[in-house]
């Protein structure tokens, strides 16, 4: 069975070479998004993967931040590509080049059941207090994006008591199942639906999350609360970086999880070793297959059917910053104009 494998990229060479590596087989879809700002050797590198591997797609890189709405357009924009792509995939994976596998692609475990897609996204209303002050904090003020950058606010905004009941957060390392990415590409699609969250900061974890869960609401979807990747958190890794350990490793497949992250920065040798053993060529093979060394990669345009909404300015980010800090109200701006 065929899956296809969404993998952001942003910084580190072998990561990306690692985690292409440890996943590939040639009946899956594996689309790559390389953010604008990464090193030019890991574009070189994505860029020639889609020119060496049939079933390799490289978006074009559009202006990528943390928590930005950009990593909702990136989104959509491969679920586009995806669903129009001729490999018969059955489950969609959202991944980053922090991610490492724990099982290889040969194992049974990577065929999920048809119809199915797996969130651990929960109410906001049923969430402890400073979890739903947190998410809730998100939508309090007016966000907009400057790209490449990220989320500011540029004034408050009130949070409709109706949204508040519908609003869900989740993790963003969604499996999909194809039915559902279709229907989540066309909701997206609507302002309507869109709007309450191109304002927001972190709609990556909340956007998809709600039009999927309030899909399972109207009958659209099945969804099995399940996260499918385990994240070394802090109070589980023994580190402010989050890099798992062993320990994590082991604990993740006891609990029957197919991804871990984030991969230390140098992954240990027994963990080398066992990652090395999935892998379907070597580091050294791939990078001969791809040309050698890996240099400046090929200009390409942002995809103009999916621009990022509610780009800011700095004017906008001063003005906002202040405002909702109480320090100006939008009457006395109009009285200051400084020039920026």
């Amino acid at each position: 069975m065929a899956n296809c494998y969404f993998i952001t990229c942003h910084r580190a060479l072998d990561h990306v070479s690692d985690l292409f590596r440890f996943i590939y087989r040639s009946q899956h879809l594996y689309i790559f998004h390389c953010d604008p700002k990464a090193p030019a050797a890991v574009r070189d590198f994505v860029a020639r993967l889609g020119v060496r591997f049939p079933n390799v797609i490289a978006l074009p890189g559009q202006p990528y931040s943390w928590g930005g709405y950009s990593m909702v357009t990136t989104t959509a924009m491969a679920l586009r590509v995806a669903l129009a792509a001729p490999v018969p995939w059955r489950h969609f994976f959202w991944l980053s080049e922090q991610h490492l596998p724990l099982f290889s692609q040969d194992d049974g475990r990577w065929n999920a059941p048809a119809g199915w897609s797996f969130s651990d996204a929960s109410l906001v209303t049923g969430m402890y207090p400073g979890g739903q002050d947190d998410v809730l904090h998100r939508f309090s003020l007016d966000f907009r994006e400057l790209p490449g950058v990220g989320m500011f606010g540029v004034a408050p905004q009130a949070v409709d008591a109706a949204f508040r009941e519908t609003l869900y957060h989740g993790s963003n390392w969604l499996v999909l199942d194809r039915l559902a990415c279709a229907d989540l590409l066309d909701r997206m699609g609507q302002p309507g639906e869109a709007e309450p969250f191109a304002r927001s900061a972190q709609p990556d974890e909340t956007m998809l999350q709600t039009l999927l869960m309030t899909g399972q609401r109207a009958g659209r979807h099945r969804i099995h609360s399940w996260n499918a990747t385990y994240v070394a958190w802090p109070h589980l890794c023994g580190n402010s970086d989050m890099y798992c350990t062993l320990e994590n490793v082991a604990a993740a497949r006891g609990e029957g999880r197919l991804f871990i992250r984030k991969r230390p920065v140098v992954l240990p040798p027994e963990l080398r070793d066992e990652m090395e053993a999935m892998a379907a060529f070597t580091a050294d093979a791939l990078a001969a297959d791809l040309g050698g060394t890996f240099g400046t990669a090929s200009t390409v345009s942002v995809d103009a059917d999916l621009p990022i909404r509610c780009r800011a300015t700095w004017r906008q980010i001063w003005r906002g910053a202040i405002t909702a800090c109480g320090f100006l109200t939008p009457a006395r701006w109009a009285m200051c104009r400084p020039s920026m």
